[in-house]
């Protein structure tokens, strides 16, 4: 782009279009500053519009590559390879000789003064690879392609609250792309399937939320069992479990229909679905048992359709 060559030489066109933009991002701050005034709700929580303050943290991130001539914490250039790194699921990205680099990763860390410079550098010592740190000193994105995520978010947790995270096969989402089967066969991570088991029948697992405390993580991604029950003996606080956002769902479905016609859902129902407490483990596990059974015996179900 004409622009950004202009970025990196300096150029007077670039001045002015940076000022430009100066007095545009000022703008939209004032406009996100106003939102709890035009709608009840938000002056009630004491809130701003959440998609307009998304919004302005994108127009902050290029503000910032503007002012500083590359990107928060991204170092030198970008390279070509990096290009689709920021994209909201990383479908086709995964390399099956890569294995340190299988998990296509983000979170949102949320907190004051957030050392963004800092969060790279760790990130980056853990091996990951397309790195993004974008956003402000109070919210900053992470996008980066791991194989143990939950090291990640758990380097992320140094320096905020971790939210919103995610971590997509992408192994996984290879073999979906070359598999002929017609039906596909989603799950969540309430069947607990043994070891190796969802991958080698070809099954899609959307993990649980897991909460200890103030922290979530994603079940078997980012909090394995025997962390689960190491945390359990050690924790004061007891945990609590909550079905995958829908959103989890969606991206899911979503991209299994893509290459797939059909898809059907396994799934503990609605009245199973209660928060764990100590005296409904024994309970949930049979539960838990019974789903990763009716998955599995799902599939011969479902091969005829291939």
């Amino acid at each position: 782009m004409p622009w950004m060559s202009a970025a990196r030489t300096g150029g007077e066109d670039f001045e002015a279009l940076r000022t430009w933009f100066e007095r545009g991002l000022s703008r939209a701050r004032q406009a996100l500053a106003h939102t709890p005034r035009q709608l009840a709700v938000l002056e009630r929580a004491g809130v701003v519009d959440a998609g307009a303050k998304g919004f302005v943290d994108l127009l902050e991130g290029i503000g910032e590559f503007m002012r500083l001539g590359r990107a928060c914490g991204r170092g030198p250039a970008l390279h070509e390879a990096d290009a689709g790194a920021g994209v909201p699921a990383c479908f086709g990205h995964g390399d099956e000789d890569d294995p340190e680099h299988r998990f296509c990763s983000e979170c949102l860390v949320v907190g004051e003064d957030i050392d963004r410079e800092g969060l790279r550098v760790a990130v980056a010592a853990l091996g990951a690879s397309s790195v993004v740190v974008a956003g402000s000193r109070q919210r900053v994105r992470l996008h980066a392609h791991v194989d143990a995520p939950g090291a990640l978010f758990d380097t992320c947790a140094r320096f905020g609250n971790v939210e919103g995270s995610k971590a997509d096969d992408m192994f996984a989402q290879q073999a979906a792309t070359r598999s002929a089967q017609r039906v596909a066969i989603v799950t969540d991570s309430s069947a607990d399937l043994p070891d190796g088991e969802a991958a080698r029948l070809g099954i899609h697992v959307v993990p649980l939320r897991v909460n200890f405390g103030e922290r979530d993580y994603l079940d078997k991604i980012g909090l394995s069992p025997a962390e689960f029950y190491g945390r359990l003996r050690s924790e004061l606080a007891l945990p609590r479990t909550s079905q995958p956002p829908p959103g989890d769902f969606r991206r899911q479905f979503e991209f299994l229909l893509s290459h797939h016609p059909s898809v059907v859902y396994v799934g503990l129902s609605r009245a199973c679905r209660a928060p764990c407490s100590p005296v409904r483990l024994r309970p949930r596990r049979w539960m838990a048992s019974a789903c990763g059974w009716s998955t599995q015996r799902t599939l011969p179900r479902a091969m005829p359709c291939w």
